[in-house]
């Protein structure tokens, strides 16, 4: 999602009736645009810090070797949009170099459960201002231990925003890359393999 693109799609959607409140408006909308484009790089800038310090970050987290796909995706949204909109990026990237088999969609469907849970407080939080999170995963999937690591920042209007219905910005980087298998401690790797086997079992057998 572009936050170009629904910015630009605002633009269109202001009454000509007042030019003086149209200009003001779609200034704030350039600022508000830079605003998140900055902030999405600096998230991709920590992500790179945690590649390039690989020793540091494992005192304190799995880290990953490098960054096998990065996305980054931002929109203007309405009123209880924001889970929605993050639910259908995660779900469009998780869906990326899917067999198509049924116990894989079984695991994603399950995994994106997870991750929209850990994210519930920032997207359920309607307090005017800016609001960050991050958050990393770590799984098995197509017989490797993958990092997924996801970044949100939100910016809540104070009134009603750029119209009656635009309520919140909303930016998001996602990010997958392998774990050094070696870097895990054995019973790390016990536990990941078990909670996968575990998964793919409950997912074979259906409801």
């Amino acid at each position: 999602i572009n936050v170009g693109a629904a910015i630009s799609a605002i633009y269109q959607e202001m009454s000509a009736a007042d030019e003086q409140e149209r200009q003001k408006a779609r200034q704030d909308l350039e600022i508000l645009q830079k605003a998140v484009k900055y902030k999405l790089s600096q998230f991709e800038h920590r992500l790179h810090e945690i590649f390039l310090n690989p020793d540091a970050v494992a005192k304190t987290q799995v880290p990953g070797l490098r960054a096998l796909r990065m996305s980054r995706y931002s929109n203007v949204g309405i009123k209880g949009t924001p889970e929605e909109n993050v639910s259908e990026v995660i779900d469009n990237y998780l869906s990326t170099g899917r067999t198509g088999l049924s116990s894989e969609a079984s695991l994603k469907d399950g995994f994106k459960k997870i991750v929209a849970t850990t994210l519930k407080d920032i997207l359920s939080n309607t307090d005017a201002g800016e609001h960050e999170k991050d958050a990393f995963f770590v799984y098995v999937q197509h017989n490797s231990v993958i990092r997924l690591d996801v970044m949100l920042w939100r910016w809540n209007f104070t009134g009603k925003g750029f119209s009656d219905k635009y309520e919140n910005v909303l930016g998001c980087v996602i990010c997958t890359s392998i774990v050094d298998v070696s870097a895990l401690k054995t019973a790390e790797f016990v536990y990941l393999i078990s909670e996968y086997t575990g998964r793919l079992k409950t997912s074979s057998q259906g409801p």
